[in-house]
């Protein structure tokens, strides 16, 4: 008795349907990823001409500073201070209390840097007090490096609650 094949044996079908749905897959996160980094750079490219974002209005700052138990991790975050100035960066007309946390990597004194290259990120996280509770607002972002020949370079961005990241508001490269 003669066995005769198929042309296209069933390992080889299945291994056709597999390369088509590994193609399709492909396929489907490359367009993911170009409207994703297109969507990305269209908003950093809005908020990256210097202007300041939106500036809010916070409740005014009444005579007593809010309760110190409200600061969610007072061994990072400063006390409650009167501010005029959103992010600290961007001047305004009027003065609410507001209480920061900055947060640091690689943590000074670490040791956590080669011979070549050192730096270092920043994030400072801004509250203010609503009445009631307090309110993150917005995140300054410090990007810093330097190398073994002592140039530096840096950048600073602020990430708004409301409506995204602004910047680089200023480097030096």
């Amino acid at each position: 008795m003669k066995m005769t094949r198929c042309f296209w044996p069933q390992s080889d079908r299945n291994a056709s349907r597999s390369r088509s749905v590994q193609r399709g897959a492909i396929t489907a996160l490359v367009a993911i990823g170009t409207i994703t980094a297109s969507l990305i750079l269209t908003a950093g490219a809005a908020q990256a001409d210097g202007s300041p974002p939106p500036i809010r209005t916070f409740p005014p700052a009444g005579m007593t500073a809010p309760p110190a138990e409200a600061i969610s991790n007072p061994a990072v975050c400063s006390g409650w201070y009167q501010q005029g100035s959103y992010g600290g960066l961007w001047p305004t007309a009027s003065t609410w209390w507001e209480y920061s946390c900055a947060y640091a990597w690689p943590l000074l004194g670490t040791g956590a840097t080669n011979a070549d290259w050192s730096g270092q990120y920043t994030w400072t996280d801004h509250f203010y007090w609503d009445g009631s509770k307090p309110v993150f607002y917005g995140e300054y972002f410090y990007d810093g490096y330097s190398d073994s020949m002592f140039s530096a370079s840096y950048c600073n961005y602020w990430v708004d609650a409301a409506s995204g990241w602004y910047g680089p508001l200023s480097c030096d490269y």
